[in-house]
């Protein structure tokens, strides 16, 4: 079963590292959520506990999924990719197989006119 102290320690855990990875202070993290700085810094010192509207909203300044904070696992292979490039492997799925050639020629050329930078 949960512990939710446990569960909310770890996930205090995970959001100072995901914050730490985009370079992100609390009070930046409370200014991109449209909550006030008080508030994160309650969470992030452990002296709340944040309710699941705030959870969302954290998530969402870090462009990560809801079970980005709760992963014990450090993340699956792709953990750290963010939600657009996670729709945009959705919308690449959706594609026939003749327009995944199509788009991996795309991709092919892009890399080698960039790389000349």
């Amino acid at each position: 079963m949960y512990d939710p102290n446990e569960e909310c320690k770890a996930m205090i855990d995970a959001l100072k590292e995901l914050c730490q990875r985009k370079n992100m202070t609390p009070h930046g993290l409370a200014k991109k959520a449209g909550l006030s700085p008080s508030t994160v810094y309650a969470i992030w010192n452990g002296t709340a506990k944040p309710q699941v509207a705030t959870i969302l909203a954290v998530c969402n300044a870090l462009d990560v999924k809801i079970g980005d904070l709760f992963d014990r696992n450090g993340g699956a292979a792709l953990g750290d990719i963010t939600c657009e490039e996670e729709k945009l492997m959705e919308s690449y799925q959706r594609l026939s197989e003749e327009n995944k050639e199509k788009f991996k020629e795309y991709i092919d050329v892009l890399s080698e006119f960039l790389d000349k930078d």
